[in-house]
């Protein structure tokens, strides 16, 4: 079959169900949904009936929550200390100045909490490119062939890995005009919400390499563990990043591969 027929009714931005393209996509989309850690939440216990999707966002979130607590009271020694009290008397409070601090923190966390409803929701970088043509340019990215050419068709057979026979798939183009795309959103967004925030454009489009090939190698790594086991031996593409989503949760299977990923790396 040409190239030419096998491009007719395929799209990269609509990609196959079954493809590895779809399973990145709908697995990015769960991730990139995982509630937020708030300045305004207190650190969560993790306790032994807690359901294990909440027990596993505590214990990815429960660090970055502890941070912003630990701000929060050292605000609340400052403003103690400035009216006399001591660093020794903190160290060693008595019930009534451990009830001040708490009161100064809950304090904090209340006013971030009306901040926060007052700015109302925010739009997260993601949300300006195409999805697909973002995966798919993650992907671009790590993949090293003789010529840009032979990149794109590499790409367009990893990325339809899971299609079954016989169905199109992506080629060489669709890769490329992802590629086209991903750029052209990246420079609307460099010119855009990033020029208009505090983030300098270089601290950005750094962030934006990392966090991206951080995400393709896990999401991957998610991908080829499960297509391993048997209780997903039928399934593929988007029906296989929900399944393990509703069965072991996929933000947490998600960060245990980007773990796994960092020591395979540091050990090789």
């Amino acid at each position: 079959m040409s190239d030419r027929k096998q491009h007719y009714g395929v799209k990269f931005y609509a990609p196959h169900p079954n493809s590895l393209l779809a399973f990145l996509v709908t697995a990015s989309e769960i991730i990139d949904n995982d509630p937020s850690a708030e300045p305004w939440m207190k650190p969560v216990e993790i306790t032994d009936d807690m359901p294990r999707a909440a027990a596993d966002w505590a214990r990815r979130k429960n660090p970055m929550l502890e941070e912003y607590d630990g701000a929060f009271r050292q605000r609340a020694f400052r403003s103690l200390m400035r009216i006399g009290i001591t660093a020794d008397a903190l160290a060693n409070p008595t019930p009534q100045l451990a009830e001040m601090v708490e009161t100064l923190v809950y304090e904090q966390r209340l006013h971030e909490a009306v901040e926060s409803d007052l700015r109302g929701p925010t739009r997260t970088h993601s949300a300006y490119f195409s999805r697909a043509a973002r995966m798919a340019a993650g992907v671009l990215f790590q993949t090293v062939g003789a010529n840009k050419s032979a990149e794109w068709r590499e790409v367009a057979d990893i990325l339809n890995d899971g299609i079954p026979n016989g169905k199109k798939g992506l080629m060489r183009d669709h890769i490329k005009r992802a590629e086209i795309r991903y750029r052209a959103d990246l420079h609307r967004v460099v010119n855009g919400p990033v020029a208009r925030s505090e983030v300098s454009q270089q601290d950005f489009l750094l962030a934006e390499c990392v966090g991206l090939s951080g995400t393709i190698r896990g999401l991957r790594s998610v991908y080829a563990l499960a297509r391993k086991r048997i209780e997903f031996k039928r399934l593929t593409g988007h029906d296989l990043a929900v399944a393990i989503h509703r069965k072991y949760d996929m933000n947490a299977r998600f960060h245990r591969a980007i773990e796994l990923v960092d020591q395979h790396r540091k050990a090789a």
